[in-house]
């Protein structure tokens, strides 16, 4: 009986010790997406930004072939 209980003891450290791993684990996966969130927050910045200097880009050459018609 005292065995058992020294087992069960050994037993409650041993899960805890896991238990512990596994929140510490959990929290590295928040920081992690956190993380991620923000990279997709600044890639979706770059495209929009990106894809407003092509607009402007084409919209300029577009002028000057229109010029250049005209000429």
């Amino acid at each position: 009986m005292i065995l058992d209980l020294r087992v069960t003891a050994v037993n409650a450290i041993a899960i805890e010790d896991q238990i512990q791993r596994i929140r510490t684990t959990l929290k590295r996966l928040t920081s992690i997406n956190k993380h991620l969130t923000a990279l997709h927050q600044s890639a979706n910045a770059i495209e929009t930004e990106a894809d407003t200097l092509k607009h402007e880009i084409r919209g300029v050459l577009d002028s000057i072939e229109d010029v250049i018609r005209v000429a």
